[in-house]
């Protein structure tokens, strides 16, 4: 998967979190609409996010369960 890709999985996944759950990045809670402007923007949380979702994605492509 190509970087594109794997930033509008990361956008998808992000948009079917509930609203109202939150994710900790750096000691600072963000809810799923604060991800998806950083994802959006690129910046240093939106890369954390989709970096941390390429782990996932590959894990899940080798062996097929996320641990």
């Amino acid at each position: 998967m190509n970087p594109e890709e794997i930033r509008k999985i990361t956008l998808q996944r992000l948009e079917e979190m509930p609203f109202d759950k939150e994710v900790i990045i750096n000691f600072r809670p963000y809810r799923r609409d604060e991800l998806i402007k950083h994802v959006e923007k690129g910046d240093e949380i939106g890369q954390k996010m989709i970096l941390q979702q390429s782990r996932i994605i590959k894990a899940l492509a080798f062996n097929g369960v996320w641990r």
